[in-house]
């Protein structure tokens, strides 16, 4: 498996790859500084995907997932 790194649109419709590593270390040092250089305004966004192919990494990256733990609210 790779590590993946996406540009992915505000609204989740598209998803470029920028590049594969087979580490994580340096995904994440080309995500940073891939973020760092984004246009907040645009609403884009520079993820790391862990994924078996580029088809299922454009799949994680696209799709919303809901957090793992139950949000409460408090009084």
């Amino acid at each position: 498996m790779k590590y993946m790194v996406f540009h992915v649109s505000k609204d989740r419709s598209s998803a470029e790859l920028l590049q594969e590593y087979d580490a994580f270390k340096p995904a994440s040092k080309m995500a940073k500084e891939k973020r760092a250089a984004l246009d907040p305004e645009k609403g884009d966004s520079i993820k790391v995907i862990h994924a078996k192919d580029v088809l299922e990494g454009e799949r994680m990256v696209k799709e919303f997932r809901q957090p793992s733990w139950p949000v409460e609210e408090w009084e």
